[in-house]
């Protein structure tokens, strides 16, 4: 019973351990939107989220802005991810719902597609709302070390 309870514990601590390893240090987060603020500058393009916005900014460092700041290409697209997750999560709820008001009545009401092919872009629909919806979840642990930073970022953003 000692052993179990010891490995229970081990398990418990470990997770723990993941997850504090995993969330964003305010550091970070000013490091990246400093670096994403030069990038825009330079560059013009907005941020934005998806799996491979890290990479694609990584690439687009030809002045080693990510390097000097700290980071690592794995490192970046960790604290990358983390703090656009985290805006997400500091949008408020009634402002991030409002995003996605309306938008199922504009696919159905698109002249020229199907009844199936409507239900199709919806359901597609449907699966974007939920993965942000998701991606806004994962961002709540990242919310206060993002906070001095999330107004600077968000101008940076299309949102």
């Amino acid at each position: 019973m000692k052993m179990m309870i010891a490995a229970f514990l081990a398990v418990v601590a470990s997770l723990f351990l993941a997850s504090y390893a995993s969330a964003l240090s305010s550091s970070e987060a000013g490091s990246v939107v400093e670096v994403l603020e030069r990038l825009v500058e330079e560059h013009g393009e907005p941020v934005y989220y998806d799996e491979e916005a890290a990479d694609e900014w990584f690439e687009l460092d030809t002045e080693a802005l990510i390097p000097a700041a700290g980071f690592s290409r794995e490192s970046w697209r960790k604290a990358y991810g983390n703090s656009l997750k985290g805006l997400m999560a500091s949008v408020p709820e009634a402002e991030f719902e409002a995003v996605f008001a309306g938008l199922e009545d504009n696919v159905t009401s698109i002249q020229g597609l199907t009844a199936e092919q409507k239900r199709e872009a919806v359901s597609d629909l449907r699966a974007h709302v939920d993965r942000a919806r998701a991606l806004r979840a994962e961002g709540a642990s990242h919310v206060d070390a993002l906070a001095p930073y999330a107004e600077r970022l968000r101008a940076l953003t299309d949102f």
